[in-house]
């Protein structure tokens, strides 16, 4: 067996922690449509640049 570069977790996370989690994610990540990247960045091909 290869020793481990990290040390051991603790333990499993609780569903309480679990939990605490998902509440931040769901109030702090973004919402909404995904945007593909020709939308964010202009190119020839999406017509956003002058040829």
């Amino acid at each position: 067996m290869r020793p481990s570069c990290y040390e051991p977790d603790d333990e499993p996370l609780t569903a309480r922690q679990l939990a605490a989690i998902k509440a931040d994610a769901a109030e702090h990540l973004p919402k909404g449509k995904v945007l593909s990247d020709a939308k964010l960045v202009p190119t020839e091909k999406s017509g956003g640049l002058p040829s």
